[in-house]
């Protein structure tokens, strides 16, 4: 879903039309979706392939709709899972997906919009392979031939099947499983989150993560928040106002192959690496964003229209002493020009600093990237 999301915000909203007439449904998924579009962006600059697994079989091709195999080109990879190692794989799923609690999603409307808005067609059965038995398959079988008419008719409890099923892949390649925000918090929800965290929507994502790690404090599990590289889209938007979003995509290619992005590349495949490089980028990171977060503060609350600013500039009148101090109206989005042109200490440093500031001072995300999907 990731690449959905992704796929969909990169056609604008006008080529969105032919997946999805509802232009509030589409605009409502997307919304749910921020998390997503960040990802894929995030993916595109930081990964050397990026796989399609069975992509055709979740979303049909739709004309004039372009593909995502056809934006990302030679950096998407696509990979065809074989019948047996996937029948495997979804007969563990399936006596996963009997192990959650459905009752606990009362309100699942968000996830259905959304599902039924990106189209995604794949509907796996709650049946394993009849060459695969054991009394643990029959019993899950049975409980999800019992469900809730809503949750299979919409799709969600397929969904999550879908999503059990490529953890599963992902487990067998020893790769990290990247989960679509959506999905993550409707696994939560119905397995981890207590009951309070409802609905499950993206405001309530802090809540549902918290709830989540209580549910496991005492346990094996070993909770903690991942914030340790800095979110690529906030950067590309503040390059300067986009025409679209597929100048977004540009931007990120074009940023991957500089100097900086491809030190910014190393840099990420470091903390996914793990070991000392790791805890050393993570530092290096927290550090940067500390300093950028000590910048943004006194901006915190302020709104956009224009302040009065104490300054001191040299006039140049009697000699480079010569100062005179007075006060400046500043429009908003000038606040924290200085960064581009204060000597920091450069490099990789100064762009995840950079990165940091662009994250931190952007408070309606959503709706800048909502105002750039509608462009095209």
């Amino acid at each position: 879903m990731i690449m959905r999301a992704g796929e969909i915000f990169l056609n604008g909203a006008e080529r969105a039309k032919r997946i999805h007439q509802d232009d509030w449904a589409m605009s409502q998924a997307l919304y749910e979706n921020i998390g997503g579009i960040s990802d894929f962006f995030d993916f595109v600059v930081t990964r050397d392939r990026i796989p399609l697994i069975n992509y055709q079989d979740t979303f049909d091709r739709v004309e004039g709709f372009t593909s995502i195999a056809s934006f990302l080109g030679a950096q998407g990879e696509s990979v065809e899972i074989d019948y047996a190692p996937y029948q495997e794989i979804k007969a563990g799923a399936i006596e996963n997906l009997a192990r959650m609690d459905f009752d606990r999603l009362r309100d699942s409307s968000a996830a259905i919009i959304e599902i039924d808005a990106f189209r995604w067609e794949w509907r796996p059965k709650f049946q394993a392979d009849p060459a695969i038995r054991r009394a643990t398959l029959d019993e899950a079988e049975e409980k999800l031939a019992h469900l809730d008419s809503q949750v299979i008719e919409s799709g969600l409890a397929a969904f999550l099947l879908g999503g059990l099923v490529f953890s599963g892949m992902a487990q067998a390649a020893r790769a990290v499983h990247h989960v679509q925000p959506k999905r993550a918090r409707l696994y939560l929800g119905v397995a981890g989150a207590a009951t309070d965290a409802n609905p499950l929507t993206h405001e309530h994502e802090e809540a549902i993560f918290s709830a989540a790690r209580q549910d496991l404090a005492g346990t094996k599990a070993r909770c903690a928040y991942a914030e340790h590289v800095p979110p690529v889209l906030p950067y590309l938007i503040n390059q300067g106002e986009a025409s679209g979003p597929q100048e977004l995509l540009e931007r990120a290619l074009k940023f991957r192959t500089s100097d900086l992005g491809r030190a910014f590349r190393a840099f990420a495949a470091d903390l996914r690496g793990d070991g000392i490089a790791a805890r050393e980028a993570e530092n290096i990171s927290a550090q940067q964003k500390q300093e950028a977060m000590a910048l943004i503060r006194p901006a915190d609350h302020a709104d956009e229209r224009s302040r009065a600013l104490d300054v001191e500039f040299g006039l140049g009148l009697s000699g480079p002493d010569a100062k005179v101090s007075g006060k400046l109206r500043v429009p908003g989005w000038l606040r924290l020009w200085w960064n581009d042109w204060i000597t920091f200490d450069g490099g990789l440093r100064k762009t995840l600093r950079r990165m940091w500031l662009a994250d931190g001072a952007y408070r309606d995300l959503p709706g800048k990237l909502h105002d750039i999907w509608l462009r095209a």
